[in-house]
């Protein structure tokens, strides 16, 4: 009945009304989705930390061995 009256008296309202709904549902929508990518993106964060870790390890690792093959070699 509101959106009969509504539509009689201004008809230029009706469309605003109905853009603010679908725009406050796409809101929602992309806060909830939003937040399932922060979590993912976090964890995703803590692994690449482990994994430069790691590397960070291999390459130090690599390196003092490349230094005492080098200086193997020297003498």
């Amino acid at each position: 009945m509101w959106l009969k009256t509504l539509y009689r008296k201004r008809a230029v309202t009706w469309p605003f009304i109905f853009y603010t709904i679908i725009w406050t549902l796409s809101r929602i929508n992309q806060l909830y989705f939003w937040s399932k990518k922060s979590t993912f993106f976090t964890y995703f964060a803590k692994k690449s930390k482990v994994i430069q870790s790691l590397r960070e390890r291999f390459v130090t690792t690599i390196t003092a061995c490349v230094q005492v093959s080098y200086e193997d070699l020297l003498q």
